[in-house]
């Protein structure tokens, strides 16, 4: 089928070389490329596709437009690529929106509820500047419009008539076709803050700015909650200084300068007038109910003349505690910019005590924590400030901490200080028995890899072998990766470990890291079998999945084949 379309669209833009017509006997509909892609990708029938060619080599009559009508009804999102070209097919003469506007159909795109707009300034003015101003695609059914950051000025230059034609908006987004943001340019603020203050129902924004006036416009939404903001901040942004009240809001994005922004954002965006600085009081009703929550630190948002001031990392999770509805929020991503360096105190981590607010959010189904240059330190330290070197220590504190989110799905603390070991990896698998995906450290040796396997043995036989601290093994049949590698140099401490892997991640397809990593524990510097060879020893035991030969001379993390071996006991 859609071969069978491109072959048509061929005749449809090229007819002076493919038809016998001469070009000025076509539709001028004919040389609107976008148009004619977006309704002949819901035509199934070639007869059909032939039909309606020969219907457009003709002035339309009303029922040729019933027809046109009978597949532009169906159109949902139009995407229009308004790039400043030499080509001839996308030169597009008012003449051509002109004889659509012609159309005796109250509305050709009923149902037409997205239009994003993507190219420059000068494709936008010089070929679908009336097509965007003539009512065709803007309509009152338009409910989201998302426009290339390139040509924001020129786009809404045309309030208010761009707020007439599509009154009902609720989502505007701009950003360019990397899907990147770029500080606002001279003029945008103002012209942005006019449009969106139009649209009654406005409930997400996503255009690389916003401000007072924007904010207190969404807060006043007719609809109860908003879907999605996205606030680039920093700490000279003069909204900091209000109190705005969002009390439910599906998802925030916040692009911030430091750690010492973020709380300020926080608590200007969802805490109203009537709430006290000290907001940790607030019943679960008044905190807000905000249900993903992303962030991005970037101090090259910082103006060069401001310094950061220092501030530990705790202060991020504390104001979350403080603002947010334990009850509500679901999913936590902070990372940060690879270019970005937040200047902390020399000793900044995340240790117990930073992380100990997470723990009042046990609805939690998503935990990313993704900073590459404040390790997350989970043992304890002694009045030097020393970490603390008893085996098991960090172990007891990574499941302690996971206990509280029982619906983890995906989990990623990128930065373990002291990598996890079997039983750091086991306590995470059978607190949060959803998991789907884990990022973090594991380093195991071969000593849990013999309790692990007694426990196996003493389950398959007479029962588990007494004072095992790894009985029952737990069980995650969905994991397909993890950041493992072994202690031991000893090949033949593979195969155990390969064995044990299959009991509790029987679906494993890779061990390696996902990243370069360099622990400050001496212990875990150097460990000499690789995930690799972890894989290959372990499908050629027949636990894991087929060693593929191609996929071991590769220098990256292992890989395995999806055959599984019939010889697996």
């Amino acid at each position: 089928m859609f071969h069978q379309v491109n072959i048509t669209l061929c005749i449809f833009f090229y007819p002076v070389q493919l038809s016998s017509r001469p070009l000025a006997a076509m539709h001028h509909a004919l040389l609107i490329q976008e148009l004619i892609e977006i309704v002949f990708q819901h035509v199934e029938d070639g007869r059909a596709l032939s039909r309606l060619a020969r219907t457009f080599t003709r002035v339309m009559t009303p029922r040729d437009w019933e027809i046109l009508y009978s597949y532009t009804r169906r159109v949902k999102k139009v995407v229009v690529y308004a790039w400043d070209t030499d080509e001839s097919t996308t030169i597009l003469h008012s003449r051509v929106y002109r004889a659509l506007s012609d159309c005796p159909l109250s509305n050709l795109f009923p149902k037409l509820h997205t239009i994003r707009v993507e190219g420059d300034t000068t494709g936008y003015n010089r070929h679908y500047r009336y097509l965007m101003t003539q009512g065709l695609l803007l309509s009152p059914n338009l409910r989201a419009i998302h426009v290339d950051i390139m040509m924001l000025n020129r786009f809404l230059s045309d309030v208010p008539l761009i707020t007439e034609l599509c009154p009902n908006v609720e989502s505007f987004s701009c950003r360019n076709y990397d899907n990147q943001q770029r500080p606002p340019r001279n003029g945008e603020p103002d012209l942005l803050t006019r449009t969106l203050c139009q649209w009654e129902c406005i409930r997400s924004v996503d255009c690389g700015t916003v401000s007072a006036e924007i904010l207190s416009h969404m807060v006043k939404s007719p609809s109860p909650s908003l879907d999605h903001l996205s606030v680039p901040v920093n700490t000279e942004e003069p909204w900091l200084a209000g109190h705005y009240g969002i009390h439910e809001i599906k998802q925030l994005s916040l692009i911030v300068d430091g750690i010492d922004t973020f709380p300020r954002a926080l608590r200007a965006l969802l805490l109203n007038g009537n709430s006290t600085t000290q907001s940790s009081s607030l019943s679960e009703s008044q905190a807000a109910h905000l249900h993903t929550l992303d962030v991005l630190f970037d101090q090259h948002m910082r103006p060069c003349a401001i310094e950061p001031p220092p501030r530990p990392p705790f202060l991020i999770f504390k104001s979350l505690a403080e603002c947010v509805s334990h009850a509500c929020l679901t999913s936590i991503k902070l990372s940060e910019s690879k270019s970005s360096v937040i200047k902390l105190p020399i000793n900044s981590r995340f240790d117990k005590d930073a992380l100990s607010p997470l723990c009042a959010f046990s609805m939690l189904t998503e935990l990313i924590i993704d900073l590459n240059r404040h390790p997350i330190v989970l043992e304890d330290f002694d009045g030097n400030g020393e970490s603390d070197a008893r085996d098991g220590g960090s172990d007891e504190a990574l499941a302690a901490l996971v206990s509280y989110w029982p619906r983890l799905e995906q989990l990623k603390l990128k930065k373990l200080q002291r990598p996890a070991s079997l039983a750091g990896l086991f306590a995470v698998l059978t607190s949060c028995p959803r998991l789907t995906y884990l990022n973090m450290r594991i380093c195991v040796d071969p000593r849990q890899v013999n309790i692990a396997a007694e426990s196996m043995s003493g389950a398959n036989s007479a029962g588990p072998t007494k004072g095992s601290a790894f009985t029952p093994l737990p069980r995650n049949p969905c994991i397909t990766w993890l950041d493992l590698t072994h202690t031991s140099e000893r090949l033949q401490d593979i195969k155990p470990l390969a064995r044990v892997l299959y009991h509790v991640v029987p679906s494993l397809c890779s061990c390696g890291r996902s990243d370069s990593f360099v622990s400050l524990d001496p212990k875990f510097k150097d460990s000499n079998i690789s995930g690799r060879r972890i894989s290959m020893a372990a499908s050629v035991a027949g636990w894991l999945p087929a060693w593929s030969q191609a996929d071991f001379r590769g220098n990256t993390s292992a890989k395995w084949n999806k055959k599984i071996l019939d010889r697996r006991t």
